[in-house]
């Protein structure tokens, strides 16, 4: 849980080494399990390290979009456009009718919305978008430290329901992998670019095909993304 009297890079470190410790026992029992839970290492490593583990590779439009379509945008929308965003190596500047503090204010609301839901992923995903466009806002702080407190005593982060128990083997250990590479990618994010962060270049250049971005289905409305239960986070391929 996070400390409000602990700096924040040693929340994060000690987050990364609880994360790392769970993820070294787990033995996935597929390839995309394996691949999944050695990102989710890296991303640890470049946590205590201060090192962002993704480069800025992707070219494409990596404009934020006016402000009311993300409420109305759908889940694997939000998903896509987070990638496209902590990944462009460059980005357009804002729209000058649109100012840095109510994108950081607007930002942090939708991403506290998706915390009431338990939905991990987006709150990540809105985080990594705030980080890479250097935005801070009270309710983006409190997002990461929602992030923070998620993780559960074994080092995971998001809770198990009877959904994910009801997978084989395989489908869940990527599961929770998944939701585990999302919620480290945005602590990673942080991590780099937060106090004490190293300068040190990123040491991939990108997610690859061994790293899939969480499952969704389409056109599922932001307003109504999950029908997990209270306590549970949806990974986009179960309740967790």
């Amino acid at each position: 849980m996070s400390n409000p009297d602990q700096p924040l890079r040693e929340t994060l470190v000690q987050a990364a080494e609880l994360a790392m410790d769970w993820a070294t026992r787990v033995v996935p029992t597929g390839a995309q399990a394996d691949a999944l839970r050695q990102v989710a290492l890296q991303l640890c490593a470049g946590i205590r390290e201060g090192t962002r583990l993704f480069g800025r590779t992707l070219s494409d439009d990596a404009t934020l979009p006016a402000l009311p379509l993300l409420v109305t945008m759908s889940r694997g929308e939000m998903m896509a456009l987070a990638n496209r965003i902590s990944l462009a190596d460059s980005l357009p500047p804002a729209p000058q009718e649109v100012g840095d503090a109510e994108q950081a204010r607007f930002l942090g609301a939708l991403a506290l919305s998706y915390a009431q839901a338990h939905d991990l992923p987006c709150v990540s995903a809105l985080l990594r978008i705030g980080t890479r466009l250097s935005l801070h806002d009270p309710w983006l702080t409190e997002a990461r430290d929602y992030l923070v407190d998620q993780q559960q005593p074994d080092g995971r982060f998001g809770l198990l329901c009877a959904v994910l128990r009801t997978l084989d083997d395989g489908a869940a250990d990527e599961a929770m992998l998944r939701l585990q590479v999302e919620v480290l990618w945005a602590l990673n994010e942080v991590a780099s670019t937060g106090s004490g962060a190293s300068a040190t270049p990123p040491t991939r250049s990108g997610p690859s095909c061994s790293m899939p971005a969480i499952k969704v289905s389409p056109g599922l409305a932001s307003q109504r993304h999950t029908q997990c239960e209270i306590g549970d986070s949806d990974s986009g391929i179960g309740c967790v």
